[in-house]
């Protein structure tokens, strides 16, 4: 009865989840239903894949950009069930893939490859790391950014399918259907949007690996042992992974090559660095809509307590685990019940690896020649907000709970007798405590425009400029309206003072978002065409039109023509040419 209840709260989970996620509105996530609708116009109105884009920023690359999906795999979600529905549906199924993909990670940490011996985890031990698994991809971490619409975070999801499939090729029992499967989660994963994953999961995970195997190599020659059974392994480990990148380059050399020639501009001074003590805490402090228990406001030295805590239920159950050897030394006269087997000092001696190289990494810039400073100098100075890196940090946990639950009979026991439970309807209860930004009429509406536009129509003949705050406009229902959206979301590439040159030309803005959001397309609707310097023929105004990556200009267009867009496609060649004094891109 026990169990059927557990597998019951488990599926309940996934339910909350999904409801959870269709009302999240937090504004990041109109970003990306921007993005996903451009890329999908690409594909269905033009029959080209999303390379460039005039219908965002003024003009702006999809290839280069490091959180576009359009040249992915999982844009097939987007292409079958649109840009609202299907942005929802891929983060979704994400999730899905990184709960299947964290059992198969623990049981292999845990039990190896016994598994195929039949030597496996028993029943018991199966729920066990299912639910283990459900807190960790649940947490707050995820939950957090999926809520503000950060639909690039799901990438940290296929992010653990490469370090299973790393680690099974370094135990050696990998074969050629573990080599296909791994190629394909590797052309997915980095031919989509996996900057964030890569830089804060990824890169001290494979800085961690390649100790392991500079300590391996060490050991094999001091030992005089043949190194052909470790290559092998270094073969298969680097093999399929080399071959994912491969047949992602096209999105790879694009988004460093673009990001080279136009670098996110970021603050040169900016330092950040990690409060140890903060990473302790954090991993048991809940985020409840900007406050504590629903009262305390989360002001003072840590403000921004509810990106950075990751109610990491793990965490409480390791507290429970030292708290359940207390109870038991004090009430009993018996031994301890821990016994760590021999096989898994190896993994014991990875872990600490791991912890060291996340640690140091979480302490950000404290000097020039920690791994963040170093990898923050080597992308150009694009990447921040260290505490991300504090995913690390619940994996490790993680893991090292099914370890102890695996070593400690008893602990195991009473793990799933009563603590398991009320874990998992914390994890259900928490979805409930994200109210911000949540909005049940808001997603209906968003879905009604969704569902009243035509991407039939896609070709624009008129701009809008929005500006609700600093590097984001509210771009979505706009561009479902057919017209093209003119300021960017993120400072990559944008001519400087647009907005002062879009008010000396008496083009009003848009001051409230709220206007946007509800529709109201009225007084910053202007033509592509720019008609302040120089007035075309209606003809030409009329007849002309853009698509993703096309401008289409009528016939009656004279030369001397001006656009009101930012910059223009680098893949094509142009007869535009920019013109500093207009700060526009003109006819020569």
């Amino acid at each position: 009865m026990h169990r059927r209840l557990l597998q019951l709260v488990l599926v309940l989970n996934v339910v909350g989840f999904v409801a959870f996620l269709m009302v999240s509105n937090g504004h990041d996530w109109d970003a990306f239903f921007t993005f996903l609708e451009v890329e999908q116009r690409a594909w269905m109105v033009d029959g080209s894949p999303p390379l460039w884009s005039y219908q965002l920023c003024g003009g702006i690359t999809r290839i280069g950009d490091p959180q576009s999906f359009g040249l992915s795999p999982l844009f097939l979600w987007v292409l079958a069930f649109g840009s609202f529905w299907g942005g929802k549906l891929l983060v979704v199924c994400c999730m899905l893939l990184g709960w299947w993909l964290t059992v198969l990670l623990l049981k292999l940490l845990v039990w190896g490859d016994s598994s195929e011996q039949g030597t496996g985890p028993d029943a018991d031990d199966r729920l066990m790391l299912w639910a283990l698994a459900q807190m960790f991809v649940m947490g707050n971490f995820f939950l957090w950014h999926l809520h503000m619409g950060h639909v690039s975070f799901c990438m940290f999801y296929l992010g653990l399918g490469l370090v299973y499939f790393t680690l099974k090729a370094w135990l050696g029992n990998f074969r050629w259907r573990h080599a296909f499967w791994g190629v394909l989660l590797s052309w997915t994963y980095y031919s989509s949007a996996f900057f964030q994953s890569t830089v804060y999961f990824l890169v001290p995970i494979f800085l961690c690996l390649g100790v392991l195997v500079v300590v391996a190599l060490g050991r094999r020659v001091r030992q005089q042992r043949p190194l052909r059974p470790l290559l092998q392994r270094l073969g298969w480990m680097a093999g399929f992974h080399l071959v994912g990148i491969g047949l992602g380059a096209y999105k790879l050399v694009s988004m460093f090559h673009y990001q080279s020639l136009f670098p996110r501009e970021l603050p040169l001074h900016r330092t950040e660095y990690g409060d140890v003590l903060a990473m302790a805490w954090t991993q048991l402090m809940p985020s409840w809509n900007f406050r504590f228990m629903g009262s305390w406001n989360a002001s003072g030295a840590y403000p921004y307590v509810w990106e950075h805590s990751f109610l990491n239920l793990c965490a409480w159950c390791f507290v429970v685990f030292v708290l359940f050897h207390l109870v038991q030394r004090l009430t009993s006269k018996e031994g301890p019940s821990l016994k760590v087997p021999k096989t898994h000092r190896s993994v014991l001696w990875g872990l600490g690896i791991y912890f060291a190289v996340v640690f140091l990494f979480a302490l950000g810039e404290w000097s020039r020649w920690l791994p963040h400073s170093l990898l923050r100098d080597a992308l150009g100075g694009g990447i921040r907000v260290i505490s991300r890196y504090q995913i690390g940090f619940a994996l490790l946990l993680l893991c090292v709970l099914a370890l102890l639950l695996r070593w400690d009979r008893t602990f195991r026991t009473f793990f799933v007798r009563w603590v398991a439970l009320p874990a998992l309807l914390l994890v259900g209860a928490n979805f409930f405590l994200f109210g911000k930004g949540s909005s049940v009429s808001l997603a209906k509406a968003l879905h009604r425009a969704w569902a009243a536009s035509n991407p039939g129509k896609g070709h624009m003949k008129q701009v809008v400029f929005t500006r609700p705050r600093d590097f984001h406009s509210y771009g979505y229902p706009p561009l479902l309206q057919n017209y093209a959206v003119l300021n960017c979301y993120n400072p990559i590439r944008s001519v400087r003072n647009i907005r002062k040159q879009l008010r000396r030309q008496g083009i009003p803005l848009y001051n409230k978002a709220g206007t946007v959001v509800r529709y109201r397309l009225r007084k910053s609707v202007f033509s592509f065409i720019d008609t302040h310097h120089y007035k075309p023929p209606q003809r030409c105004i009329q007849n002309s039109y853009f698509t993703q990556q096309t401008f289409h200009l009528d016939a009656s267009c004279p030369r001397k023509l001006c656009l009101n867009l930012s910059h223009l496609n680098l893949y094509k060649k142009t007869e535009f040419r920019f013109d500093p004094k207009r700060q526009k891109y003109c006819r020569e």
